[in-house]
């Protein structure tokens, strides 16, 4: 996920969470965007069962036309499938 300032001011992130099951995991987030740039949030799913799982990515800034952006994701974990061949 990339959060941009497309402004000249920095925009302060106060607050970058995940509402959702433990699956998804939220690498350390910066704390400040600065102005006309962009930094990169890095969300990893890593599934625990199979079937599909919902979450939202919650990010809370100083930004005064969205101090709170509210992204959905979703991940589908799968059974692993282990193929054995026999060699003789």
């Amino acid at each position: 996920v990339v959060v941009s300032a497309a402004n000249g001011a920095d925009i302060v992130l106060s607050s970058v969470r995940v509402e959702g099951p433990p699956s998804f995991v939220l690498d350390a987030p910066p704390t400040v965007v600065p102005g006309l740039s962009s930094e990169t949030l890095t969300l990893r799913y890593r599934p625990t069962m199979a079937g599909v799982e919902t979450a939202e990515l919650v990010i809370a800034s100083d930004d005064e036309l969205r101090p709170e952006v509210r992204l959905p994701v979703e991940g589908k974990g799968a059974h692993p499938a282990l193929t054995l061949e026999l060699l003789c």
